[in-house]
């Protein structure tokens, strides 16, 4: 069924699956998204739009910041400063994480936290990633809204 799909269905197979219109679906998603309200730390919609969120396609999984953010939040000896750098290298895109350690974490360390950090985000998002801790003040940070994410990628030009 479509509705087991990792990363979700579109209004059309959820309407199949349950017998409504594809605008009765939207409606519904719309009030379970008012119902679920805002998270309280971020600020962001606990449901986000699909069409509105800064979501990064990567290897065919969209992927969100604040999933990644979730992701850290919650680890021992990491900051929550952090970046995510895109880049292709030949046909598959490649995803470094660079996250700052607390200054309380020794150097020797940082090994551990970035295996630690590259498997949950792995297990919870979905995407492999490189994880890569480096040391207090780091990651750049940027005046008004965080820079999250640094696209790196050649964009393809089209044929003629």
């Amino acid at each position: 069924m479509a509705l087991h799909r990792k990363h979700g269905a579109t209004r059309e197979e959820i309407g199949e699956a349950f017998g409504i219109t594809p605008g009765k679906v939207r409606d519904y998603t719309n009030t379970v998204r008012e119902w679920l309200g805002t998270n309280p730390t971020s600020g962001e919609p606990h449901l986000p739009h699909a069409d509105k969120a800064p979501a990064t396609k990567l290897r065919g999984v969209n992927v969100y910041p604040s999933q990644i953010e979730a992701v850290l939040v919650g680890r021992p000896g990491i900051a929550p400063h952090y970046q995510l750098v895109l880049e292709r290298h030949g046909a598959l895109d490649q995803v470094r994480l660079e996250v700052e350690a607390l200054p309380a974490v020794a150097q020797a360390d940082y090994a551990r936290l970035a295996a630690d950090a590259a498997h949950h985000i792995k297990s919870l998002v979905g995407v492999s990633t490189e994880v890569c801790v480096l040391a207090p003040g780091s990651v750049e940070r940027s005046q008004g809204k965080a820079v999250r994410v640094r696209d790196l990628r050649v964009k393809s030009v089209p044929r003629p």
